[in-house]
C-alpha cells in the first residue's frame, strides 16, 4: 500500500473517534468501516510473510529506514537492492549539498551524516513499531 493511502486510512479511522474500527482489504481498495479508499497498488500478501514491501512512492528516509532494518543478504532477496542504492545516492547528494551550504558555518559532514543517520534510526524504529524519540 502506497504511504500516501496509509495516510488516507490512518486519518478515515481517526475520525470514527471508536476504540476499535473494522477494516477490510481486497485488491485495489481499503474499507474503514463504511468509508472505502481505492488504489491500484493496495494489494493482499500471504499472511504471515517474510517478505518486506515497500510502497512505490516511500522516499528516501523510508527507503532507508527499511533497509537499516534488514542485512544486505535480505535487502537482495527482497528484490529491494536497486531501489535501496538509489536512496544511498540521493542521501549522498544531499549531504554533499548541506556540507557545502553549511561549511561557512563551520559544520562539517560528519556532523551531518550524524543527523542523517539519526533521522534514519529514528524512522527505522518507528517502522519497527518501537517508541519514536
Amino acid at each position: 500500500m502506497p504511504l500516501k493511502t496509509l495516510k488516507q486510512l490512518v486519518q478515515a479511522a481517526g475520525t470514527f473517534g471508536k476504540p476499535e474500527i473494522k477494516l477490510h482489504f481486497e485488491p485495489g481498495k481499503v474499507q474503514v468501516e463504511k468509508f472505502t479508499i481505492r488504489h491500484p497498488d493496495v494489494t493482499l500478501g500471504i499472511f504471515p510473510s517474510q517478505r518486506f514491501d515497500l510502497p512505490p512512492d516511500a522516499g528516501v528516509l523510508d527507503t532507508l529506514a527499511l533497509a537499516s532494518l534488514m542485512s544486505p543478504e535480505q535487502i537482495v532477496d527482497q528484490g529491494l537492492r536497486e531501489r535501496v542504492e538509489t536512496a544511498q545516492r540521493s542521501a549522498s547528494v544531499a549531504v554533499s549539498s548541506a556540507e557545502g551550504a553549511l561549511r561557512e558555518l563551520g559544520i562539517g559532514r560528519e556532523r551531518i551524516q550524524e543527523l542523517v543517520d539519526a533521522r534514519i534510526k529514528d524512522t527505522a524504529k518507528t517502522l519497527a513499531g518501537g517508541p519514536k524519540l
